[in-house]
């Protein structure tokens, strides 16, 4: 809640429901997951948040705001995750074909670090891409990755000292590689442009699709 270019942009709404709703009822479609946890940061600010996770029935972790590679592995470590998923709730646009897809390479790999995102090369619309954790390569990076950066990014870590890690970068299909298209949410211009979006399917993300998005962002040229 206490984004810098954007305050309170998780409650703001897209189609009647509060971004982070869009964020949640997408991971619900993830067929792979065990659990779904809103770790929410400690403090005041938050409190709105946890309050509108509790009214929708949504499982929720407090930990620290600006250590948020220790929020992580404290809430592996209390929920007793083998694995974790990270979905940032900035990205009501998240693909939950892509986080299953993604567990699975993960899981067949028996890896620490896998990742969805550009910086593995994968080139799904930036705020689609996820990446996912080991509890060992979790607890390894919370335990020595000291650096401010390794406490803010949680991948940092990890993506420094790859030689002790054993890394999978998933891979997508062509129908949903458009690297140029940003539905990460960071400003108000953000908000808008991915709000349109969602508007134009009417909140209904059976359809929203990441290839429906895609097609979309192409015939209304609106903004990449």
């Amino acid at each position: 809640m206490g984004s810098t270019r954007l305050p309170g942009k998780m409650l703001m709404e897209m189609a009647g429901r509060s971004m982070l709703w869009h964020n949640v009822e997408r991971l619900r479609r993830v067929q792979r997951a065990d659990a779904l946890v809103v770790a929410v940061p400690e403090g005041e600010a938050d409190e709105p948040l946890v309050r509108h996770c509790e009214a929708e029935g949504w499982d929720v972790f407090r930990g620290s705001e600006n250590d948020v590679l220790g929020r992580y592995y404290h809430c592996a470590l209390e929920r007793g995750f083998a694995h974790t998923v990270r979905a940032t709730g900035d990205c009501p646009l998240v693909d939950p074909e892509v986080v299953d897809a993604m567990i699975e390479l993960h899981l067949r790999e028996a890896a620490d670090y896998t990742s969805s995102k550009d910086e593995v090369g994968c080139r799904v619309p930036n705020g689609t891409g996820l990446e996912m954790f080991s509890f060992a390569g979790l607890e390894r990076s919370h335990k020595q990755g000291l650096e401010s950066h390794h406490r803010e990014h949680i991948n940092e870590y990890i993506i420094e000292h790859r030689e002790h890690f054993c890394i999978a970068a998933y891979r997508e299909s062509a129908d949903k590689c458009y690297p140029d298209l940003d539905l990460t949410v960071d400003t108000p211009e953000d908000f808008l442009f991915v709000q349109q979006i969602i508007e134009a399917f009417a909140g209904d993300h059976n359809r929203l699709t990441t290839a429906a998005v895609i097609a979309y962002c192409s015939t209304q040229k609106v903004r990449t």
